[in-house]
């Protein structure tokens, strides 16, 4: 604006007219074919065999065998600690289970992380995160070993990445191949989309983030906790069936915007991080009780964990305090006062743990095997715009300690 008047007063305005359009036109050409090269390089035109996450089953249970992960968004460790040891009756919702607050994930951000936490594969920026998140997926020991076991895998994931054929069936997932884009509804959360990912983080705390959903194009599974409460609680009895059932609940747990207060109400103000947290506990209690009241608490391992912390997006410090999420876990018939374990867990065991577990080890048991001081990797970027450049730390000290993790030299670029 400020050219454009400067211009004016220097010129006639109908030059500076013309030279405000010659360079308007000139700004549109370039981004015009840098919409079309990305467009092209990213083969956004073919058309993507992946998958939608729909409810289905969602209050379904086994009455034989369950196995249950809840992943809340962005609950740290240090901050879930501080929130139990000032509310020790939260420590009653989690009874029978061991909670572990030395655990180091793998990534800063969720993408990177679900191939890790269903996959076992880490990211070192080889291929395209299209591709390798779709080998991690059907490469999966744990999808393998479940299959063999006779479970019916169930994910409740929104943004899964997971493109081409599948190694695996997926209960309740369907398919991108027939469906009909409502064009003006996708354009409309496009928008939405655009203008929260480019906003300075300290405006995103205040965005209605969570209304922004390409996902809900479609009648598909919405992960944000209130929605996920009143299913539990409105429709109290599970249906019972026959086999095993896995089923992974990624929810919104204490992602931004801090905007319930502990009891999941909504705030005619912005609230805290600890109050998000309390919210993600509420919603928790109320799908553990859910099980216990349909007599099948006992025969599920129930895994209750984070992809990461919260910290501000735009601090590259700031990605490293968001190494160590909030973990716990329950086996199969496992009873015992709330326990905290000093195991320095690392999200590249979770392979072998839900291994364990599946063969009915106790929390306890399922870990025994990790040493008590080891060498652990964290995977680093700038925020999730810039996945691309990838930096490998070594962690030899507990995983809040961050200003301890060490560089190994070795970088990673797309």
């Amino acid at each position: 604006l400020g050219v454009i008047i400067f211009l004016i007063i220097k010129v006639e305005t109908t030059k500076a007219l013309k030279y405000v359009a010659g360079v308007s036109v000139a700004v549109f050409a370039i981004l015009f074919v840098t919409l079309v090269y990305e467009l092209i390089s990213w083969n956004a035109f073919a058309r993507k065999d992946s998958i939608i996450a729909t409810n289905t089953d969602f209050s379904s249970i086994s009455s034989d065998k369950n196995f249950v992960v809840l992943l809340n968004d962005a609950v740290g460790s240090s901050e879930f600690n501080s929130v139990l040891e000032n509310n020790p009756e939260y420590k009653k919702v989690f009874e029978d289970f061991t909670y572990y607050p030395d655990t180091l994930g793998c990534f800063p951000c969720t993408r990177d992380t679900i191939p890790v936490v269903l996959g076992g594969a880490l990211n070192k920026n080889e291929m395209k995160f299209e591709d390798f998140s779709s080998k991690a997926l059907n490469e999966s020991p744990f999808f393998k070993e479940l299959t063999e076991k006779g479970y019916d895998i169930n994910l409740y994931e929104s943004e899964l990445v997971w493109y081409g054929s599948k190694n695996f069936s997926i209960n309740n997932s369907t398919d991108y191949k027939n469906y009909r884009l409502p064009f003006k509804t996708f354009f409309h959360e496009e928008a939405k989309y655009i203008k929260y990912k480019y906003f300075p983080y300290y405006f995103k705390r205040y965005s209605d983030v969570e209304s922004m959903d390409f996902n809900g194009l479609v009648d598909k599974y919405i992960w944000d906790d209130r929605t996920i409460y009143k299913t539990v609680t409105k429709t109290p009895e599970l249906s019972k069936q026959s086999g095993k059932v896995f089923s992974f609940v990624h929810t919104e747990g204490a992602h931004i915007p801090f905007k319930y207060d502990k009891d999941l109400n909504i705030l005619d103000d912005y609230g805290t991080y600890e109050q998000k947290i309390e919210a993600t506990i509420k919603m928790v209690d109320a799908y553990i009780e859910r099980l216990k009241a349909n007599g099948v608490y006992d025969n599920t391992v129930i895994i209750v964990m984070a992809d990461h912390g919260n910290t501000n997006l735009n601090s590259a410090d700031d990605m490293l305090v968001r190494a160590n999420p909030m973990f716990m876990i329950k086996g199969i018939n496992e009873h015992h006062e709330f326990t905290k374990s000093d195991k320095p867990i690392s999200y590249l065991d979770l392979m072998d743990i839900y291994s364990a577990l599946l063969d009915d080890k106790t929390a306890e048991e399922a870990t025994a095997n990790i040493p008590d001081k080891r060498e652990r990797t964290f995977m680093w970027y700038r925020n999730f715009r810039l996945e691309d450049h990838i930096v490998e730390y070594v962690v030899t000290d507990k995983a809040w300690e961050w200003t301890k993790f060490k560089k190994t030299g070795r970088e990673y670029d797309l």
